[in-house]
């Protein structure tokens, strides 16, 4: 799946569907919302925005997304971040109240 620049793809409910291959061009946003990938990602790639309003960061097999020329990733919620992902180049954090790491992570600076 492309999400292609100007576009946003908006999860309605929680997803299980195999081997995706996800890629969120810049510009593009996969809004997660409160809902998940119950599987494993093929690939999560690109330079575009995934927002969470959750701590269900996707688990992918090739996660490109979190690397210097990956995408933000916006966590929109109070509460706990991902207790899977630790490495994020673009993070953004909007939250009324307080969110909890809840294992060390790694903030890259570019």
């Amino acid at each position: 799946m492309v999400i292609l620049t100007g576009r946003t793809v908006s999860l309605q409910a929680i997803n299980s569907t195999q081997n995706l291959d996800i890629t969120i061009n810049n510009g593009g946003i996969l809004d997660q919302s409160t809902y998940n990938f119950t599987n494993t990602l093929a690939a999560l790639r690109g330079n575009g925005s995934l927002k969470l309003s959750s701590s269900s960061f996707p688990a992918a097999t090739i996660n490109t997304f979190v690397s210097t020329d990956g995408g933000i990733t916006e966590y929109n919620n109070s509460g706990t971040m991902s207790a899977t992902q630790a490495t994020y180049y673009h993070l953004v954090i909007r939250s009324s109240g307080a969110v909890i790491q809840v294992r060390d992570i790694t903030l890259m600076v570019i």
